[in-house]
């Protein structure tokens, strides 16, 4: 009984230690894939956020930071809900894009200087996309705002044993 316990112990020791270890590539590969089902795509590097807020006495959106200029696609009432996320491009199709900052920003866990990947119908149009940063991802099915710990416990472990399958040919 004392064997079977230790065993049990080092095992689940060792699945921790793998959850952590594979945490982040897992979270990238899946971000990948599911910004790549998107007709826009970007991936951005040492990122800088932008405000959107009302101007011209309430009947514009401009954008504050150093590119501002996707902010006034959006309409009076949507103005203040969106930020623009710019930075070096570092693949897709782009260096710049609005995101919801509730449904979006918060939940992916985005902090100024983050590496973000991101997918949506246009770069105006990433509010019911995805994007995904260090600090979690949302719309991927893997972050912080859209999954539970079952899950990702069964993606690390179809990626590790993924891992080690093709570690063998």
């Amino acid at each position: 009984m004392k064997k079977l316990s230790l065993f049990l112990l080092f095992i689940a020791i060792i699945l921790i230690g793998a959850y952590y270890f594979y945490l982040p590539e897992v979270r990238w590969h899946k971000a990948a894939q599911s910004a790549g089902g998107y007709p826009y795509q970007i991936g951005l590097l040492n990122t800088r956020v932008g405000q959107c807020s009302i101007s011209c006495n309430g009947g514009c959106c401009i954008g504050q930071g150093p590119d501002g200029s996707l902010c006034s696609m959006l309409t009076s009432a949507q103005c203040t809900l969106y930020e623009q996320i710019n930075g070096t491009m570092s693949g897709g199709m782009g260096q710049m894009a609005l995101f919801n900052i509730a449904n979006q920003v918060s939940m992916a866990g985005y902090k100024p200087g983050d590496s973000i990947i991101a997918g949506g119908m246009t770069m105006t149009q990433m509010d019911n996309g995805v994007l995904a940063t260090p600090g979690g991802c949302a719309g991927c099915g893997m972050g912080k705002a859209d999954s539970n710990l079952f899950d990702r416990i069964a993606a690390v472990t179809s990626y590790i044993i993924a891992g080690f399958k093709d570690k063998t040919k």
